[in-house]
């Protein structure tokens, strides 16, 4: 039996295909359901990319716990209200700048579109402003994946007044799955695996799927190439086979949102990859700092391996001792 044979979109006529889609994989073998069905959501729910604001700097106020005179709403809730805007976003971060002027209601509609920056739900409501009061704000909307806490984004904040806020940048709200037996006319038993996922709107369902399996492709790859095996354990390390470390995913050097994004940019995609690029090559990507560079040595040098040109580096990365040093400062 020719085994994943088939992938079926199922759409729902009455639920955009940005919101829902049903996949049904057919034949897989017996037992595997649940296998492929856990690795996939996982994969859909914290590595498909998206938008999300990172940080806020308001004219009218310095932190979140400010009050904007003839604002109704506190900054924390303009800043909670903000956070349910679902933004499209396809090539580069952006900044974007809200000006309004009371009397009036604030939506999300009321955010520019500029470059490939798009607003999904523009009818979610954000503040409003009483007569004689202003809502000016600056908002940074970046691309990433998975979920980033305040903590781990401080390391952008740049100047005094910046909000920073955590990221969800997934576009998949939730994933489901089943597996049933399936008989066929000629008596072979296999299993069915059927996904029901849902989005936020900013994303074709069966793209998210996509890029998912295709990131599951990537982190399983490093099993093809185990090339050769021992028939028993030796006594010294050094004669243990080893993989080639060149061919694992980018992914597998934990590096940070920014320095991934910066990689993604320019489709690196294995170690081998990174190791062909010089430092300069590095410095010339667009939003690539030196403390990217720092952190890419530090992970290369892990492995044994090196930038071109370069030397195996075992300097330590620890943010460089000192979390509010930024790319641009270090520029």
């Amino acid at each position: 039996m020719n085994y994943f044979g088939n992938l079926t979109f199922v759409r729902d006529k009455n639920i955009p295909t940005t919101e829902y889609g049903r996949f049904i994989f057919e034949p897989i073998p017996v037992g595997s359901g649940r296998i492929f069905g856990n690795a996939i959501r996982r994969m859909m729910m914290f590595t498909v990319p998206g938008a999300a604001i990172l940080k806020i700097k308001f004219d009218e106020a310095l932190h979140e716990f400010s009050i904007i005179d003839e604002v109704v709403e506190d900054v924390q809730e303009i800043i909670m209200n903000l956070k349910k805007v679902v933004f499209s976003l396809k090539e580069e971060n952006v900044t974007v700048r809200v000006e309004k002027t009371g009397p009036c209601k604030v939506y999300a509609k009321d955010i520019p579109e500029i470059n490939t920056l798009r607003v999904i739900n523009p009818d979610e409501y954000i503040a409003t402003v009483n007569a004689g009061g202003t809502l000016n704000l600056d908002l940074d909307i970046v691309l990433g994946d998975g979920y980033i806490t305040i903590d781990e984004n401080q390391e952008y904040k740049e100047v005094i007044g910046e909000i920073i806020v955590d990221t969800n940048f997934t576009p998949v709200k939730k994933v489901g799955y089943t597996s049933e037996k399936v008989v066929d006319d000629e008596g072979n038993i296999f299993e069915r695996l059927i996904m029901d996922v849902w989005a936020n709107g900013s994303i074709e369902t069966d793209q998210a799927l996509k890029e998912a399996l295709s990131t599951l492709y990537e982190y399983t790859e490093i099993f093809g190439n185990f090339t050769d095996y021992i028939e028993e354990l030796k006594s010294e390390p050094e004669e243990i086979a080893s993989i080639d470390k060149t061919a694992l995913p980018v992914t597998e050097l934990n590096l940070s949102v920014r320095s991934r994004n910066c990689l993604k940019y320019v489709d690196v995609k294995s170690v081998g990859d990174l190791a062909k690029y010089s430092s300069q090559e590095l410095m010339e990507i667009k939003n690539f700092g030196k403390k990217s560079l720092v952190e890419i040595r530090q992970k290369l040098g892990e492995l044994g391996l090196a930038l071109k040109g370069e030397g195996i580096v075992d300097e330590v990365y620890d943010n460089l001792d000192d979390d509010s040093q930024t790319d641009e400062d270090m520029e």
